[in-house]
């Protein structure tokens, strides 16, 4: 399982690297709802797009990309997503293989 770093900037571009590929990850903030997305891209192909950070899902399940599991972790067991000011921070985005929580379950 590896933490994805996440920046409090209300739009960024980073790249990190998935199973061995590299991603490009577009967060935007949108404060007339108060919530986090992002949008993915491999090889400047945006591959998904729009995809709301909240916590308690896969969030990229949906879209059968074969990358494993992406999902929100509150930190501080809240239960309340990332606002504009907490992300990176108490809400983290974690990246897992299917494997890694299968193996998790079953401890």
């Amino acid at each position: 399982m590896n933490i994805i770093p996440l920046s409090k900037n209300y739009s960024a571009v980073f790249q990190i690297e998935i199973l061995s590929e590299t991603y490009e990850f577009r967060t935007l903030y949108n404060s007339r709802f108060n919530n986090w997305s992002f949008d993915l891209i491999k090889n400047n192909v945006e591959i998904a797009s729009g995809i709301s950070m909240v916590l308690g899902t896969d969030i990229i399940k949906q879209f059968n990309l074969g990358l494993g599991v992406l999902f929100m972790v509150d930190l501080e067991q809240t239960n309340i997503d990332a606002t504009a000011f907490d992300i990176g921070e108490r809400v983290v985005l974690v990246h897992a293989t299917q494997e890694e929580i299968d193996n998790a379950i079953t401890v």
